[in-house]
């Protein structure tokens, strides 16, 4: 377990062996966090959740279909800038292509309580009703520092 206190790049390599539903990777941003859904709601949309409180399924950043394949090993590109005033920048790719982008305030991005991990800002992954294997994950801070957590 591990909080970025700045901005950040995040490479994730996965596989959705099984299941149709979403798959998910907590966004720490500052003092806030969200989440990238990819192909949730049975594979048909991906987005950021929650922003202002609206889900991946109805808000600015969300993409439809979800571009999820299960039985396909797929790369995921995240970058997370934050600047002084708490604005944070979202940028990513899925497979080399151009996926989610999204600017706003750090404070719009919320979590639904069932996504809620244990420690405020803690980096995760998961998935809901499938069988993920997430192959590696890399994280690169471009500035401040990664405190790690106590199990």
């Amino acid at each position: 377990p591990a909080r970025p206190t700045g901005s950040y790049e995040m490479r994730v390599s996965f596989e959705r062996v099984e299941g149709e539903d979403g798959i998910f990777i907590a966004i720490p941003a500052g003092d806030d966090r969200g989440n990238l859904n990819l192909g949730g709601w049975n594979s048909s949309v991906s987005g950021l959740e929650r922003i202002n409180g609206r889900q991946a399924n109805d808000n600015a950043t969300t993409i439809a279909p979800g571009r999820i394949s299960t039985g396909f090993v797929h790369d995921l590109y995240i970058r997370v800038e934050m600047d002084e005033q708490g604005e944070l920048t979202f940028y990513s790719e899925l497979d080399g292509g151009q996926f989610i982008t999204w600017q706003g305030a750090a404070a719009e991005l919320s979590t639904a309580d069932p996504w809620r991990l244990p420690r405020e800002g803690q980096m995760g992954l998961g998935s809901h009703t499938n069988r993920v294997h997430f192959r590696s994950v890399e994280i690169r801070l471009i500035d401040g520092e990664l405190e790690q957590l106590k199990r």
